[in-house]
């Protein structure tokens, strides 16, 4: 008949049999586990403790906060709203607590026993508790740092100079240029306001059948924007460079010509 015995803190049924003899070098746990030592009876020192249901349910659930994590962290995010000096702290910060994690884990659930229960626990609840402590403060760092502040732009207003005519009165018409008043809102939208006549000058005009912006080839009813460089174009073509807030977008696409001043 087997007898029990108290192997670090756990007591063990069947843990030998009766007078020293061999036994099948296994037994059962307080809590029902199955365990075993290396060796016969008499070498009853060497336990080993066998993997049990509840070690197979912790490797499976850390395997799916594995690539629940994995997942989250792949999430692409807009890039120009990131502060990239806080997203390199908070990665090293989350690193080093998945490390301080994986220690805990793998020092508490290892199959390695301290002399102690108490020792155990202390030493576990220690590894467990300062990841927790890490993340809680990374968490609080996180709406503070990870976004820069952003500054609604101020809508703006400014004048360009350019004329107006259809593609089959460009040869034959006079070109009057007229100020154009440019306002572009918070949102980026714009528009375009034609005020009083600008100050006539004399203007080249080029020869080209389609425009250089959208290379659209011009019929005869297009309306068209002539600078006074002598280039033209699309009008909604020159009106959406004008409006684009580009740092050029006051010069002439082709040959870079100001047409944000009025001529003298």
């Amino acid at each position: 008949m087997g007898r029990g015995a108290y192997i670090n803190g756990r007591y063990v049924a069947n843990a030998g049999a009766k007078g020293g003899g061999k036994s099948d070098g296994r037994g059962r746990d307080a809590t029902g586990r199955t365990v075993g030592w290396a060796g016969d009876g008499e070498d009853r020192q060497q336990w080993q403790r066998k993997p049990g249901d509840e070690d197979i349910d912790l490797e499976r659930k850390l395997a799916a906060m594995f690539l629940v994590a994995k997942a989250a962290w792949s999430e692409p995010l807009p890039e120009e709203d990131l502060n990239v000096q806080a997203v390199r702290q908070l990665k090293k910060m989350l690193l080093f607590c998945g490390l301080l994690t994986f220690a805990s884990v793998a020092f508490g659930f290892g199959g390695r026993s301290l002399p102690s229960p108490w020792k155990e626990l202390v030493y576990t609840g220690g590894f467990a508790l300062a990841p927790i402590g890490l993340w809680l403060f990374a968490l609080r760092l996180l709406p503070a740092n990870l976004r820069t502040p952003r500054t609604v732009p101020m809508p703006r207003c400014e004048d360009r100079v350019w004329a107006q005519v259809t593609y089959a009165l460009l040869q034959t018409a006079p070109l009057q240029f007229k100020k154009i008043k440019v306002s572009v809102g918070p949102d980026g939208s714009g528009c375009i306001t034609v005020q009083a006549p600008a100050p006539s000058c004399n203007v080249s005009v080029s020869s080209s059948s389609s425009c250089s912006c959208c290379l659209a080839d011009f019929t005869t009813e297009s309306q068209l924007a002539v600078l006074r460089c002598g280039h033209y174009f699309c009008e909604t073509c020159i009106t959406e460079w004008a409006i684009s807030g580009h740092a050029k977008s006051r010069f002439c696409p082709v040959c870079r010509a100001d047409f944000g001043i009025e001529p003298a």
